[in-house]
């Protein structure tokens, strides 16, 4: 006869079966390892013996390792009677159809940082996807959250593995300013993924300004200059930095689009063949959370 059954990948998987006969001393089924394919096990009971009565259940469970690629096997089994010193006076088979499928397993990308301002929203997008099996409901939860936020997913804490969701922070007034560490726990069938997250409230107060040094250039030549910024009050981001009024046949580029109020930034100008020379007003505009300062740079062209 032939059992036909499923198993899925790394868990183990009980089986029955019926033994017919007249009861004997020690009837065993021995389906030793050399007979399983690489990775399919026993799990229980422990040993290469399989003992039972003939008439009455045999139990065990298999173990098929995560390695063990999907599709359909056949163990054999062979169940014997024997008497004195294992010499067998009976013996009859069986095969054992097993059929191993790929779990349903998710997982979860890790999410970038979420800044906020008090009283206002942040957006973070979480993204999960199927890695093996097919999809699967995840739940998502927050945890960790300071007084005074809340958070909710949108469209829903419930998502299929796959999809993607997008966790609106908000921090009311009362929510007090910093960086708080929370983790995003994800659940699905196939087990739980928790992952580090990272909010910050800012506060609505920052205060920040800056200065920057004049840029003496020769055309056909670069120069350097340096803006530096000053902070006062309210949490530290970081501010983005743009230029504008920049005059003809003349790059201004800087050293990055973001600076850390309180530290000094690098400025280099270029002048193009074609620039007139002169004294020019450009501006650099740092914009924060609930601020925004022109600084005005100046740059002189000489022949």
């Amino acid at each position: 006869m032939t059992v036909t059954s499923a198993v899925t990948e790394g868990l183990p998987q009980p089986y029955g079966l019926q033994l017919t006969g007249t009861p004997s001393p020690n009837p065993y089924m021995p389906p030793t390892p050399d007979t399983f394919p690489n990775g399919i096990t026993f799990a229980s009971p422990t040993g290469f013996y399989l003992e039972g009565v003939p008439g009455q259940p045999l139990t065990f469970s298999l173990n098929v390792a995560s390695t063990v690629p999907p599709g359909t096997y056949d163990i054999p089994l062979t169940a014997s009677e024997s008497e004195g010193s294992n010499v067998s006076t009976f013996s009859t088979s069986t095969t054992l159809a097993l059929t191993v499928t790929s779990p349903n397993v998710f997982s979860l990308a890790q999410p970038g940082p979420a800044l906020d301002v008090a009283g206002a929203s942040g957006t973070i997008p979480i993204r999960t996807s199927v890695v093996g099996g097919s999809t699967q409901p995840v739940s998502l939860v927050m945890n960790g959250l300071p007084a005074g936020v809340t958070v909710s997913f949108v469209p829903s804490a419930t998502v299929s593995a796959g999809q993607s969701a997008q966790a609106v922070f908000h921090a009311t007034s009362k929510a007090r300013p910093g960086t708080y560490h929370l983790t995003l726990v994800a659940t699905g069938q196939s087990g739980q993924i928790s992952l580090p997250e990272t909010f910050t409230v800012s506060s609505s107060t920052e205060k920040f300004g800056a200065k920057s040094s004049v840029a003496v250039v020769t055309v056909g030549h670069s120069s350097g200059a340096r803006l530096t910024t000053w902070f006062r009050s309210g949490l530290r981001n970081p501010v983005s930095v743009s230029v504008r009024d920049v005059p003809a046949h003349v790059a201004v580029t800087l050293g990055s689009s973001r600076v850390v109020p309180g530290r000094a930034l690098h400025i280099n100008v270029k002048s193009l063949a074609g620039a007139r020379p002169g004294r020019y007003r450009v501006l650099l505009v740092l914009r924060g959370f609930h601020r925004t300062v022109g600084v005005p740079f100046f740059v002189a062209v000489r022949s």
